[in-house]
Parts: structure tokens; sequence; C-alpha cells
């Protein structure tokens, strides 16, 4: 039975552009129902111009807090009270804690990615990885897997960011060990051998996302057996990506699992409660 919404309902959203296509309010109402918590969680297109607006807006309306979808996630940060060192360090920011009259950044991007991995035994430390980053998110996966001890990460990008990708990686390397490399994601020859190499690929972009559903960001002939591929693109839920891995033999994680780790992380951070993993699976998946 829903939760009637009264003067108690704290509020909870998304803000970004698009939103209509997210999962996250039926993932986090659907929550807050099961556990019985007087909450509502919204969507809310904001435009790259009308971020400073709606950050200060959500703020003084007194939102519990919000998730921050692309564009905003880099942009935001410079309208936040406060960041947390790993959003600085992944230079992104997707989960905002409103306290004490303080809009808070942090990052659950990185969190959720890694534990999509320990859910399929995969092991963070000594990975070699490779991530597609044109989006937010793979500065994040990116950072927390090399904080999780990862071997070796090849980071594919448009070829405009290569040169700034590898600069801030630089820093990353130097935290943790981790060997970073950066490539022309359009420069298939330049890292094919990267790819024969890795136990985990990732798409952090949203090549794949409807309406270019025939899209990937990888060339099938590339996939091998022995690679885990995850897809950040959860619209459509199979994308031509996860359909050419299995094809290939390889093991896949979706984009919803990945949505859904994040979005318990996020839930923890606003309101202290542990969210129903496995019902909402049940529900969704």
């Amino acid at each position: 039975m829903a939760l009637e919404i009264d003067g108690h309902t704290k509020a909870l959203g998304l803000i970004g552009s698009p939103v209509s296509h997210s999962m996250s309010p039926a993932f986090h109402n659907a929550s807050f129902e099961q556990l019985g918590i007087n909450a509502v969680y919204l969507a809310y297109d904001v435009s790259p111009e009308g971020l400073e607006d709606a950050v200060n807006a959500l703020r003084e309306m007194g939102f519990a807090g919000y998730n921050v979808g692309v564009p905003h996630k880099k942009s935001i940060i410079p309208f936040l009270d406060e960041v947390d060192e790993g959003a600085k360090l992944m230079n992104a920011v997707n989960t905002v804690c409103i306290k004490d009259g303080k809009s808070i950044g942090y990052n659950t991007d990185g969190l959720g990615f890694t534990e999509a991995l320990r859910n399929h035994h995969i092991n963070p430390t000594n990975l070699r990885a490779v991530i597609a980053d044109i989006d937010a998110e793979g500065s994040a996966y990116t950072a927390q897997l090399a904080l999780e001890g990862a071997r070796h990460i090849t980071v594919l990008t448009e070829s405009t960011q290569v040169d700034a990708i590898r600069n801030r990686m630089v820093h990353l390397t130097a935290r943790t060990g981790c060997m970073i490399d950066v490539f022309d994601i359009e420069d298939y020859s330049s890292y094919s051998v990267n790819i024969s190499l890795a136990q985990v690929y990732c798409n952090a972009t949203s090549i794949g996302k409807k309406p270019n559903i025939e899209q990937s960001p990888l060339p099938a002939t590339l996939l091998h057996a022995d690679l885990t591929v995850m897809d950040a693109v959860y619209s459509p839920r199979y994308t031509q990506l996860i359909n050419d891995a299995v094809m290939a033999g390889c093991r896949t994680i979706n984009g919803l699992e990945l949505l859904l780790n994040q979005a318990a992380l996020a839930e923890k951070l606003w309101l202290g409660c542990e969210m129903p993993i496995s019902y909402l699976r049940q529900r969704f998946f």
C-alpha cells in the first residue's frame, strides 16, 4: 500500500537532462514503500543554465538530498557547499545530501561499480580493466578501481579528451600505484592488446542508449570469453554491447544492477537506511 504524502514527507529526487528515462524514481519509491519510510523521490529535468538556481532551490525547499545525472556531475561542484574527498578525486558528484542548510556532494558511482564486481566474485585487487569514459561515470569507476588495488586500467575516451584525462590520471597513479593508459576510443588498434589481457570491460558512456540502440562502444571482434562486460546503459536493458558479449561467451552485468547498487549507497547517505535490494531485484529485474 502506497504511503500517504503529508507535511512530514521527506523530499528527494534526481536532477539532470534528460531524466524521463530514469529508473531511479521507481527504485527509491518502491524502497520507501517497502521500508515504511515517509519519503518521495521525483525526477526534475534541469538545464545547464538552470543548474545553480536548482541547487539553491532544492536547499531552500528543504529537500533531504538528490541525485545528479548527466550532464551535471562535474559542473555542479562549484555550486555545492562541501564536496567529499572521494568525489573530489573522481571530479564528479552524483549524490547530494542537504544537512544543516548545506549541500554536500558525494559520489556513489564508483562504489556501486566495485560492489557489482564483488557480487559477481570479481576482486578489484590486481585487476586489469578497460573503461570507456566519455561521460562522468567513467572517472568514478577508474578512481574507485585504482583505490581498491587494481593493477592496470585502460581508459578509452574521445580524442579531444585524451590529453586532459591522461594528465588527471597522473595524480591517481601516484596516489595508488595503479598503471593507467588513456586511448582514443575510436582507435581500436591502439588498445586491442589491452582488451585481450583485461578481465573486465565497462561501458560508462551513453553509447548504445535509446534511441541509438544499434550502437556499441566496442567492436564485437575484440570481445573474448575471459572478459566480464558491464554496461552502465540500462535503457534498453540488453544493449548491443551486452548482446554481443553474450554471443562471445562473456559474463555480463547490466546497467540496472549498477544503478541499484549506487541507489542503495545514496539512500544510506540520505536516510541511514538499508535499501531492500533483494526485493527490488525480484520486482524490477
